[in-house]
């Protein structure tokens, strides 16, 4: 059977700084958040037969790959699962289109977010079908 994630992702992920901080710590060192920020708080569970290695997440902003968060490499196996937090300055967190939850040997799991956005550029740019 083909490997592949389950999904559970907070677009409006309020960051904690007492609980955050340790757990996402690269992303810490690299955007520095502060208390109330607004995050998107990715859960992907692995489903497959052969065990999948983390090693971060890259995301997508209006539909193009525009940053990436390193994590400590952790190796999954069928049934469990893994947490990323994205967080930017560098660009609106409403146009995140997407996320890829990165791996060892470049395996990819990609999942669109930010539905709301995606429908308005489609009736922006005519290719809502209504």
């Amino acid at each position: 059977r083909p490997a592949f994630g389950e999904w559970g992702i907070d677009e409006k992920y309020r960051i904690d700084l007492t609980k955050d901080r340790a757990r996402f710590s690269r992303l810490f060192e690299q955007q520095n958040p502060v208390a109330g920020d607004t995050g998107i708080l990715v859960k992907f569970t692995y489903r497959g037969r052969h065990s999948f290695t983390v090693t971060g997440l890259i995301f997508e902003w209006n539909f193009r790959p525009f940053g990436r968060i390193r994590s400590v490499p952790r190796t999954l196996h069928d049934g469990e699962s893994w947490e990323g937090l994205i967080f930017t300055r560098d660009a609106d967190m409403e146009q995140i289109t997407a996320v890829i939850v990165e791996g060892e040997g470049g395996r990819l799991f990609r999942q669109e977010i930010n539905s709301d956005y995606h429908e308005r550029m489609e009736m922006h740019t005519g290719e809502h079908d209504s």
